[in-house]
Order: structure tokens, then C-alpha cells, then sequence
């Protein structure tokens, strides 16, 4: 008959309900914190082909096949089912929102796992530091800075939802609850792959719950079989299904799994590797070398405070619990893919925040024990000055990563929304410059790919807006032009351009939107039309004697325009060209302060410096759209053409065929109010 000693909190010299209500709360104050902005972001990555995949079947569907799928993962898209039929239509908010929630519960369940596991694994008398120790996994686990991918992405919600069923069998198994635990074992597996580890990870408990080995190992070993039961179950199911993947290889190698290995080392060992990136490169080791010895040191350093501690059976859980998370991934996905999905340790997380939650809180018990020696005090000293260090750069790594989503959102909210005010009119946007990706030029950690994405390349560039706005009209463009790219503090991919300016630039229902990039805005501007289509036979005729030109300005306004972070002066210019201007012939306008001097400037080429004047036709009328940032010494703006190669400026008419003196334009604005 199968028996589980379940956890009795009456020992414990603390209320073990308000422990746990204390423990959620602390996770939804953190996580609200950290992660609360995702609420706001648009959907991107592999939403923008896993959910349409959702959608495509019906939910009995999705539970008999995997269809194009290479995973098998029904009971997620069921939840995601659930929550399409309870907010209809659904909002990428609520789908956030999901994702966030699911986080707060895991957190929230990592501190009442660990008073569990405390209560049987560990010395009872020490029912206040279990409570620390609880607490304490719960803040790590939170701010665990591989988190920054899985929370913000809906579709990782495969991971996020994986670790909550692990969990709650865990905390159940421990409780006593058997017929729920065999229920959770048996779903697990259909939200996640690596819901097998359930019952591995109970073995361990009861191995390592053994008073007498010798009296009891066979006694637990045939009690907790009974557990592998739901396994054979969802195998039976499993092998009448077949995924996109079916009988290929998943063995990647073995050079990928020594990598991946080192990769997911790095995650156990991060308080050492967020410290030691810099290593790479100045002294001459590679990622690989740094991260085995850093990693190496700090978790010699744990397990020996630990060990002295007397938490050792603990310790193996930890350690066991993130090879479980780890070990499926290792052995089937290349080490390629690997360092670019930190979402990929939301499970083995578990396991290393109980580690460290052991350690940190073990160095500190021998930092306020009685009676304790001046040289019993250096290893948890230098340990607890190592990981507060390493904390405090895991948490500028979550926001600089918090950043980027922020940034990349906003781009992708400004152009869903301009794709969707020209919707169903002969007019369509093309955006010049669009990014798809944002990474930082120094990675925080030795090894991975610190890469934000957007948008994959597998997927057709305009479902990045169509995801997020109903666009029932598909003709975006997205143009490359690197000549006008700026350097910015982090590393920015565009969209693979779909059209090349030269293909597009003849159609005047092409509306132009430039991307303006600084540290902490990304700006989608208008940048011009061509207003009128006339053709020649020789255009980009050059500028000879005999065949003179004129460009005349048909219309200017001017308007501020606050973004989210400068704000701006917007100048729309109206020209016509009369006929074939040069090649080197381009534009400038200026900001001028009342001393005559330029405190703004936009010169270049029309249609944000992509498009020479030389390739319009005769007659052809254009509209231009530059910007300036605004500012209290801006009184007057002056505007004109000239030649980029010998500075000399061209005759510039109005509408009636008047030329302006100097041949520029000063026009004088309202100045800006310091208040402004």
C-alpha cells in the first residue's frame, strides 16, 4: 500500500497559511514591479505564427493532432482556448496579462515548495530560517534575470504553464494529496514536454526523506512506482500523434550538448557570470573557460556554506530539480538555439533559486550566529558581497532588457496604427528603417544572445502589425537604407527590407514613415509622398546649360509634434520641379536662434535622405516632411537647395516665379516656452 508522509506545518513556529499568503503577495508586489509593463505590449515573435496556429483548429483538434506543429502541447492551447472564449475578442492585454499572472502564481509556489521541502528534508528547529529561506526563493526566483524573455512573450506561456503544474505536484505530493498528484503527473506531459520530470523529482523526495536506507529503499521504491503510472498513460496518447518533426533526429550533437551543458551551467552559477563577462576578451579565455571557472567558483563557494549549514539534502533537490529543467534540452535542442531562449530556464529556474536561497540565507545564519569566530566569518562575507553585487546587476539586466520590449512595443504600436488609418484606402505605408530586433553592444553574461526580437524572419513582415490592428489590406513595404542610420547605445536590426526605393518611389499612393532611434525612443514619422506621377524618358537627366530647372515650393506648414521622449517641430514641404535637376542637388533647412545661428538642423535628400531630386519628372509634385527638434533658441526656420558637391545654392521661385533673396527661405515660429 502506497504511503506519503505529508507535510505537517504544526511543528512550525509560524502559521503555515499566512506564510503562504505572505508569499504570493510578496510575488505579485514583485512581479508588478519588474514585469508589470508587459500588459502594454504588442504581440511579436513567435505569436505571430504560434497563436494564428491556435485559432486555426478546434480544441478536440488540437488534442487528436499536432498537425504543422513539431510540439504536442494541447493543454496550453486549451487554456489559451479558454481565455479567447471568455474575452472575445481577445487583446494582446489579456493575453499579457495571462502570462504575468501564471508568473506571480510560480513565484508564489517556489516559497511554499521550499517550506515544504524544508519541513521534511531539514531540521525542524529551525522553522524561522526555512521561513527566510521561503521568502527568499521567492524574491530570486522573481527577479531571475533569464526571465526577461518568457514573461513578456505570450507564447512562452508553454514554459511559464509547465512550471506551475510542476510545482503544484510537487506541493500537493508533499501534502498528501496522491489521487490529485497522479492527475497533475498525467496533464503535465500535454502542456509541456518536460512535465515527465514530475515523477523523477517525488523518487528523489522519498529517497531522500529515508530515515534507514537499508530498511526502507525498497519499500519506497515499489510505493512511488504507482507514480510513473500517468506517464505510460500519456505515452499511449502521445504515440498516436505525429509532429512536424516526426522521426527526424533531435540529437544534436555532442560538441552541442558539451555547449549547451556550459550554457545552462552559466545559469546555475549566474551570481559568478553576471560578474565575470568582462573577462572575455581582455584575458584571453573564451566564453566557454570563463563560465566554467566563474560558475565552478561561486557554486564551490554555495555548496560549501551550505554543506556547513546542514541543508544538504536540500541542496541535491535544488541541484537535481534544475538537471531535470535542464537535462530534455541539452539532449534534443542545438546549442544555437539554446543561448537565444533564456525562456528556456523558467523550470530549471526553480532549482537554482532554491539553490541560492539556501546559500544566501545560510551565510547570513552564520553571519548572526552566537559565538562565532572572526575566521568563520570570510567565506559568507565574501560570499554575500559577491551575490549582492550580482543581484544588483541581474536587476539593471532585467531593466535594460525591459527597456528594449518597451521601445520595440511602442515602434510596433506607432506603425499597426498607421497601417490601419490607411486601411482600405488606395494609399499604403511603407516604413523605412523598421526595426526587428534590439540587443546590447556588451552582453551582461559571457555566453547567449541578449537579443530582443520582434519580429523572426520566418514570418511575413507585415503580420507584425496585422497581429496587433485589424488590417485587412496587406500592402505595407519596409525599405533598408543604411546611409542614414545613426549609432545608438544598443545594436538594432531592421525588417528584411520587401521592396527597393527604386520600385516604389514612381507610385504616389506609397506614403513614407521614417524610424527615428534614440536612447529612449523610437519615433515612426512621416517622412513625404510623391503627390503626382508623371513620366519621362530620361529621368536622372543631369544639369546642363541647355537644360535648366526650377523647383518651386507650392505650399509649407509647420506643426510641433510631441513624442515620447523630444519633442519636435514637423515642416511639411509642397515642391514641384520643373525640369531635370542634378544628382547632386539637395535640400536644407535649419533652426536659427535670433543670433543667426543653427541650433537645429535636416538637410539631405527628400523622404528622410532616401530619395535624390534627380529622379523625379518634370512636373512632378512631391511632398516632403522633415523634422527639428524643438527648442527655446529656435525663433526662425530657413529653408532651400543647393549642390552638396560645391555649396552653391540654387534659385529657389515661388509659385508665382519669384525668386527669394539669397535664395532661402526664413520663415519665423512662435517661440517655445521654457514651461513647454
Amino acid at each position: 500500500m502506497f504511503k506519503s508522509d505529508s507535510v505537517n506545518g504544526d511543528h512550525l513556529p509560524f502559521n503555515k497559511l499566512l506564510f503562504i499568503a505572505s508569499a504570493f503577495l510578496l510575488a505579485a508586489f514583485i512581479c508588478a514591479v519588474a514585469f508589470g509593463w508587459v500588459v502594454n505590449l504588442p504581440l511579436f515573435f513567435d505569436d505571430l505564427v504560434q497563436l494564428p496556429f491556435v485559432e486555426r483548429y478546434s480544441t478536440v483538434e488540437h488534442w487528436t493532432g499536432a498537425f504543422e506543429s513539431p510540439y504536442y502541447r494541447p493543454l496550453t492551447i486549451t487554456l489559451w482556448k479558454l481565455i479567447y472564449a471568455l474575452s472575445e475578442p481577445t487583446s494582446p492585454i489579456v493575453l499579457h496579462a495571462t502570462n504575468l499572472l501564471f508568473h506571480i502564481i510560480n513565484c508564489g509556489l517556489v516559497g511554499w515548495l521550499t517550506i515544504d521541502l524544508l519541513a521534511r528534508l531539514a531540521e525542524p528547529e529551525k522553522g524561522w530560517w526555512h521561513a527566510a529561506r521561503g521568502l527568499t526563493a521567492v524574491i530570486l526566483y522573481s527577479l531571475l534575470p533569464f526571465h526577461y524573455q518568457a514573461v513578456p512573450w505570450v507564447t512562452a506561456l508553454f514554459h511559464i504553464f509547465i512550471s506551475t503544474l510542476v510545482l503544484s505536484a510537487l506541493i500537493v505530493h508533499l501534502n498528501g494529496r496522491r489521487g490529485l498528484t497522479l492527475g497533475l503527473i498525467f496533464l503535465a506531459p500535454f502542456a509541456h514536454e518536460n512535465g515527465i520530470v514530475i515523477s523523477p523529482l517525488i523518487l528523489l523526495i522519498e529517497l531522500l526523506s529515508l530515515k534507514s536506507v537499508r530498511e526502507n529503499l525498497t519499500q519506497t521504491l515499489i510505493s512511488t512506482s504507482v507514480y510513473a503510472l500517468p506517464l505510460i498513460g500519456w505515452g499511449v496518447v502521445r504515440t498516436f500523434v505525429t509532429t512536424a518533426r516526426e522521426g527526424d533526429s533531435m540529437f544534436p550533437g555532442w560538441e552541442s550538448v558539451f555547449q549547451s551543458t556550459t550554457y545552462f551551467l552559466q545559469g546555475l552559477g549566474w551570481p559568478g557570470a553576471i560578474l565575470s563577462a568582462g573577462l572575455v576578451g581582455w584575458s584571453g579565455l573564451n566564453d566557454i573557460s570563463v563560465v566554467w571557472l566563474s560558475s565552478l567558483f561561486v557554486l564551490g563557494l554555495g555548496i560549501l556554506i551550505v554543506y556547513r549549514s546542514g541543508f544538504s539534502r536540500p541542496l541535491i533537490f535544488a541541484f537535481v530539480l534544475w538537471l531535470g529543467g535542464s537535462l530534455p534540452v541539452i539532449a534534443v535542442l542545438p546549442f544555437g538555439y539554446n543561448i537565444s531562449s533564456p525562456r528556456l530556464f523558467t523550470l530549471a529556474g526553480v532549482g537554482i533559486s532554491l539553490f541560492w536561497a539556501l546559500v544566501v540565507v545560510g551565510a547570513a545564519e552564520k553571519l548572526l550566529a552566537p559565538n562565532k569566530s572572526a575566521g568563520r566569518l570570510v567565506i559568507p562575507t565574501l560570499f554575500l558581497i559577491i551575490f549582492g553585487f550580482a543581484q544588483w546587476q541581474s536587476i539593471l539586466h532585467l531593466q535594460e532588457k525591459a527597456s528594449y520590449h518597451k521601445l520595440l512595443g511602442n515602434a510596433v504600436q506607432q506603425a499597426a496604427e498607421i497601417a490601419q488609418s490607411l486601411d482600405n484606402d488606395e494609399a499604403y505605408p511603407v516604413f523605412i528603417n523598421f526595426p526587428s530586433t534590439l540587443a546590447p553592444w556588451d552582453a551582461q553574461f559571457p555566453l547567449g544572445n541578449e537579443v530582443v526580437i520582434f519580429w523572426p524572419g520566418y514570418t511575413p513582415p507585415n503580420t507584425l502589425l496585422s497581429a496587433n490592428r485589424p488590417v485587412s489590406n496587406p500592402d505595407q513595404e519596409f525599405l533598408r537604407v543604411d546611409h542614414i542610420r545613426v549609432t545608438q547605445p544598443y545594436r538594432n536590426s531592421l525588417i528584411v527590407p520587401t521592396a527597393a526605393v527604386e520600385e516604389v518611389w514612381p507610385d504616389p499612393n506609397a506614403v513614407y514613415f521614417n524610424t527615428f532611434y534614440s536612447a529612449d525612443s523610437i519615433q515612426v514619422v512621416p517622412a513625404g509622398r510623391l503627390l503626382t506621377r508623371i513620366e519621362r524618358e530620361q529621368a536622372g537627366k543631369l544639369n546642363e546649360a541647355d537644360d535648366p530647372f526650377q523647383i518651386e515650393l507650392q505650399d509649407i506648414s509647420v506643426s510641433r509634434s510631441a513624442g515620447a521622449a523630444d519633442k519636435q517641430y514637423q515642416l511639411d514641404f509642397e515642391w514641384q520641379v520643373q525640369g531635370t535637376p542634378a544628382d547632386s542637388i539637395t535640400f536644407f533647412v535649419h533652426g536659427i536662434n535670433p543670433a543667426g545661428e543653427i541650433v537645429a538642423q535636416s538637410d539631405g535628400d527628400l523622404v528622410a535622405g532616401i530619395m535624390p531630386i534627380s529622379q523625379l519628372a518634370d512636373g512632378a509634385n512631391f511632398l516632403d516632411i522633415r523634422h527639428l527638434a524643438q527648442s527655446e533658441e529656435l525663433t526662425s526656420i530657413r529653408f532651400g537647395i543647393y549642390d552638396r558637391i560645391s555649396g552653391e545654392r540654387f534659385y529657389l521661385h515661388d509659385a508665382d516665379g519669384n525668386r527669394y533673396p539669397e535664395d532661402m527661405i526664413i520663415m519665423p515660429i512662435q517661440p517655445l516656452l521654457a514651461d513647454e
